[in-house]
């Protein structure tokens, strides 16, 4: 493969050299030379670095000077959405899409149309099948759409169809090379990728498609469904009309980013981000704060080829700021680039409040940057859409072309369905993969305000654009309905009927995920599992099969039951699942804990001085110490064992789903309940459980946090598969901003989520109802806990915002909850 690399290598330098050399003029030639350089300097041609440090080649100024002037016509800008897409996808058939489905580890498959059933229905390979809910969401979307833009061919007089699709957020990188080996790509088939896909695919026709969130794949979807209706995020939602008065002469010329600590790339990118103890750590002893800072943004200039862009920003920021104080306040930095939040423990968390983040910030690198809404966003001058770890920033860089200012695209080996619309020069000035050209460019725009105004101008008026009916029809066509189009032509069906046939001989690689009618909106999809009732009683037949299961239990080996309930969670919820012992395994505890209360011995020994129990369920964040702790403790009854889970009926289920503070109640009652067993379905940092006590058979299953990212509809696949029909159905999002009869606030909304989560909420209903219709179904949520005693690593907090500390004044809200549960059941 590299010696093909270089003989490609070779003739293209070859044309550079002679074109330029003969000073012919042709732009778009050079552009395609200068594709051809970037393409073979991705991370995934390492054996070629056109130069140190692998970034992409820009370029000379006197050819950037006549793409600047090219921006500058009328023409370019205005053309027609249609115009801006030509693909050539090759004619394929079942196996052509099957193959290609089988290159794949996971997060690709392919969706067959049925005729004879009428249904589409989703294969996987089998094995680890990842993010398998955003899989359930994207194949009942894609079986409404192509049913309804296609009606001749998706009837039941059709004929059949396969399409490979790809669901995760990265495009299928580790895959590459098998690709490039393996696939000829003149009967390859297209994979259409429902996240970020690569710039320059070689085989097969990757194409980026919208991604599966509510601003995106669903606004596509609500124009299908509502027929021509704008959705919300792209008709108002991303437009703030209270910027529209800001005038360029009065932004702050600044590059500016606000956003999380992301990886990039992981599977394609060999970058990492800076570990403070290795990289600046006890390494200077100086007398004064200015020598330690200079000092620090020295080392970590010394690692700087070494980082992920999102900390390259960082360290050019502090520069930037040195530089600035070191002019006696005559400038101001010209970057403004800094983390807000970073995921911890499957937790959203601000940088201000964790260890790493502010010892770099003592240290004079300036990780740490307060929120910004739109509105202050829009007061800045320029703008950067740093690549996450997908390589794209998804929404920010759609909201980024809104905003007043110019912005600074991030090009990376990956895009997004939106940047074909997009164009380098017109809309954006190009930034290098490892941002070595973002101070060029800024003091090039800094010196050529007239052309750097016209770019932004242009940027905002295509992202307006998208807002209107007639431009959002055009986005529509192009982005979607054309692609699709595409591929329904491009398939060709087999002409002896032997399509069934050959899916039965994939058999033993596929595994049907989920069937889809596709004939209604609301019409639900069935999340097909390994075992499925075939009765007309599905809550009869699921006891029987319980009884069975139960019945196999007993006279498997602990290891065998252990196994099997370990691949059932793996498989429902792409997470790990660990067993641990109650009350004697401690849980991981995080650096901010262990500063404030050593160890989990010293915690548990304050607790069990004031006569309650501890239990090693609790997270560190749940936890208190010290005398005002112990002082409302003493004052605290103990939990009345009455209502524990020991107190249901035998051979009772429970199925419960809410946030950490539900999380709360539920690990209070399952500490001081006598079990035998209790799983951690995500590691010792999660709150989800599964609870059984064998004498009585009494399963307590608790998705904390989850239910908002796993779709319902495959929690029950999960307790199907378990066999597991619930006695009773609890629900609660408590302490929450998405219910209006209390005022607390979360540290990390959105607004714009709290109509999501509503309607979420409003689905699992839904779909645990249809699941299980007889069974009883609780709503506990819009509900507070007590705010006498905040934990989150504090002393009993008394004005609470966080979690309160457990053990604590929570004992009675705990019981009230299994008291209401109860009461129902009996």
């Amino acid at each position: 493969r590299d010696n093909i690399l270089f003989g490609h290598f070779f003739r293209y330098a070859i044309d550079f050299y002679t074109e330029f050399t003969q000073k012919q003029k042709s732009t778009s030639r050079r552009r395609r030379l200068a594709n051809v350089f970037n393409a073979y300097n991705t991370p995934s041609s390492t054996a070629l670095k056109v130069e140190k440090g692998g970034a992409a080649l820009s370029p000379p100024s006197s050819e950037m000077e006549m793409e600047i002037a090219h921006a500058r016509s009328p023409a370019v800008g205005q053309e027609d959405a249609s115009q801006l897409l030509k693909r050539k996808i090759s004619i394929y058939n079942l196996e052509d899409a099957l193959s290609m489905a089988s290159l794949y580890e996971s997060e690709v498959g392919v969706l067959i149309y049925n005729p004879s059933k009428d249904k589409f229905v989703a294969y996987c390979n089998k094995g680890r099948i990842l993010e398998r809910n955003k899989l359930v969401g994207i194949i009942k979307t894609l079986a409404y759409d192509l049913r309804h833009l296609y009606p001749g061919q998706f009837n039941s007089d059709g004929t059949e169809f396969a399409l490979p699709l790809g669901w995760g957020h990265s495009p299928p990188i580790t895959k590459e090379q098998r690709l490039l080996q393996r696939y000829d790509s003149k009967s390859s088939a297209p994979i259409l990728q429902f996240g970020s896909t690569f710039k320059h695919s070689t085989s097969p026709e990757i194409i980026a498609m919208p991604m599966p969130q509510s601003n995106h794949l669903s606004c596509f979807h609500n124009w299908v469904v509502n027929q021509g209706v704008i959705c919300p995020s792209y008709s108002n939602g991303i437009f703030d009309k209270e910027i529209d008065d800001i005038q360029w002469k009065d932004l702050i010329p600044q590059v500016v980013w606000r956003g999380g600590d992301d990886d990039y790339l992981p599977h394609l990118q060999n970058l990492r981000k800076p570990d403070f103890d290795m990289d600046i750590g006890n390494k200077f002893k100086m007398n004064s704060k200015e020598s330690m800072s200079t000092a620090s943004i020295e080392a970590m200039r010394t690692i700087y080829d070494q980082l992920v862009p999102r900390w390259k920003g960082v360290v050019l920021t502090a520069e930037a700021e040195r530089d600035a104080n070191r002019s006696g306040g005559r400038t101001i930095p010209w970057a403004n680039i800094k983390f807000t939040t970073t995921l911890l423990d499957g937790k959203l968390q601000h940088t201000s409040e964790l260890k790493p983040y502010t010892q770099f910030q003592e240290h004079g690198i300036p990780a740490i940057g307060e929120e910004m809404s739109i509105k202050t966003h829009a007061q800045y001058k320029y703008h950067i859409d740093l690549g996450g770890s997908d390589g794209t920033s998804w929404t920010g860089t759609l909201r980024k072309l809104v905003l007043p200012g110019l912005l600074f695209h991030h090009e990376t080996p990956t895009k997004n369905y939106i940047h074909e619309m997009m164009k380098p020069w017109v809309h954006y000035v190009p930034i290098k993969s490892d941002l070595t050209n973002l101070k060029e460019m800024y003091e090039w725009a800094e010196t050529h305000q007239e052309e750097a105004q016209e770019i932004s101008e242009r940027a905002t008026s295509l992202a307006k654009r998208f807002g209107t009916r007639d431009g959002f029809q055009s986005t529509f066509n192009t982005l979607y309905e054309q692609p699709l189009g595409e591929v329904v032509n491009a398939y060709q069906p087999l002409a002896d009927n032997s399509w069934e046939h050959i899916i039965n001989k994939h058999d033993s690689s596929l595994v049907p995920l989920v069937k889809c009618g596709g004939h209604d909106q609301d019409e639900p999809c069935e999340v097909l599992s390994r075992k499925q009732p075939d009765s007309q009683s599905p809550n009869a037949n699921m006891k029987k099969e319980a009884n069975k299961t139960m019945a196999l239990a007993s006279s498997s080996t602990t290891q065998e039951r252990d196994d099997s309930l370990m691949q059932v969670f793996e498989n429902n919820l792409d997470r790990r699942a660990i067993v641990v012992d109650a009350k004697v395994e401690f849980r991981s505890m995080r650096d901010e804990a262990v500063k404030l209360f050593h160890s989990w011995s010293n915690i548990r020994l304050e607790v069990e001085s004031t006569g309650h129990p501890w239990c090693s369920l609790y997270r560190d964040n749940y936890v208190c110490t010290g005398d005002r702790y112990k002082k409302v403790l003493r004052q605290t009854p103990l939990f009345d064992h009455s209502f524990s889970f020991n107190a249901f009926p035998p051979n009772s289920t429970i199925y419960i789903e809410g946030n950490s503070w539900m999380g709360q109640l539920i690990a209070t009652v399952t500490c001081n309940s006598n079990v035998d067993q209790t799983w951690m379905l995500s590691g010792k940092a999660d709150n989800s459980m599964y609870v059984r006590i064998n004498e009585s058979n009494i399963t307590v299953v608790s998705i904390i946090n989850h239910h908002m990212q796993v779709h319902p509809e495959r929690i029950v696949a999960m307790l199907r598969d378990l066999s597991i029909v619930p006695d009773i159905v609890v629900r609660g999002t408590m302490n929450d901003e998405m219910f209006p009869n209390h005022n607390f606030k979360p540290k990390v909304q959105s607004e714009a989520m709290i109509p999501q989560q509503k309607a979420l909420a409003k689905d699992h209903e839904r779909v645990f109802i249809s699941a299980f219709p007889k069974v009883p179904y609780i709503d506990w949520s819009g509900r507070r806990l007590p705010t006498n005693c905040e934990a989150d690593f504090t002393n009993c907090k008394e004005k609470a915002k966080g979690h309160t500390c457990l053990p604590g004044p929570v004992n009675s809200f705990a019981q009230d909850l299994t008291k209401a549960m109860l009461s129902v059941m009996k």
